[in-house]
């Protein structure tokens, strides 16, 4: 009988202690982000692509770019983040470490496994970097970067640019916005080029084709006796219609959250 009970005793201990071991791994792969040592951290290099000098002098830079604008930035680095949605974890690590900001919070985040990038700002922050625009802004002049793995460079620039739109934000009352930076004495200027350069390349084309010369009447342009119409009539066949019933539902345009959120990403 004491046998008996202490293999029950067994079983279920090792029954425990295998259902502490499977959710332990559950939450491991439901949040490897949060698996860093410090995440409050302006820069979480958990890929090792930075090197603690580069992290040294871009924590400085975000320190002054932060007190200058009442921000939070933050830059990210994770080797993987399992079966995780790169969106979603940005939310996350937003909402959780960087949304302190008396003018908001930003983050970068780059997953190396799958070669991603997210860059997500909460809604405070958006009154002042257009998730719609300025965003794409942020990411076209850092994508080169990312291609050639020079994650340094990549990070310089971000935190560069978000100085700049916030500058920008403060001199002039409201966020840049990259529509509004049209040009019209560029695209007049643009399309005066083209219409020159066309004409030019005309001119050159029509002047090497040695067979072909302007014509008085379009009779000229069929040679004589080739073709003689014996009849001349017209017969209808038939007309073929189709209609199709027009669509009354609204389409909605595409952008950015205008109440923050994750605002760009894709691959490199």
């Amino acid at each position: 009988m004491r046998n008996y009970f202490s293999k029950k005793l067994f079983t279920f201990l090792s029954f425990q202690l295998f259902i502490l071991f499977f959710f332990s791994c559950g939450m491991t792969l439901a949040a490897p982000a949060d698996t860093s040592k410090n995440l409050t951290a302006s820069i979480v290099d958990d890929a090792n692509v930075l090197g603690e000098k580069n992290i040294q002098a871009l924590a400085a830079k975000i320190k002054q770019v932060e007190q200058k604008h009442g921000v939070r930035i933050g830059i990210n680095f994770f080797q993987t983040i399992g079966n995780q949605n790169v969106d979603a974890t940005a939310n996350h690590l937003l909402k959780k470490y960087f949304s302190d900001g008396q003018n908001g919070g930003i983050i970068f985040l780059v997953v190396m496994d799958t070669r991603s990038w997210n860059i997500a700002l909460d809604a405070k922050l958006n009154q002042r970097i257009l998730s719609y625009t300025d965003v794409a802004y942020l990411n076209d002049s850092f994508m080169d970067k990312l291609h050639n793995d020079n994650f340094v460079g990549a990070s310089d620039i971000f935190v560069k640019n978000v100085d700049e739109l916030l500058t920008y934000y403060e001199q002039n009352g409201k966020p840049f916005d990259r529509s509004e930076q049209f040009n019209p004495m560029a695209l007049a200027a643009a399309i005066l080029i083209a219409i020159v350069l066309g004409f030019f390349i005309r001119s050159i084309l029509i002047g090497s084709m040695s067979n072909v010369r302007h014509a008085q009447e379009a009779t000229n342009y069929l040679k004589r006796d080739t073709v003689k119409m014996t009849e001349q009539r017209d017969t209808y066949l038939f007309t073929n219609v189709s209609r199709r019933p027009k669509s009354s539902g609204n389409k909605n345009s595409g952008g950015g959250r205008s109440g923050g959120g994750s605002s760009g990403g894709g691959h490199f």
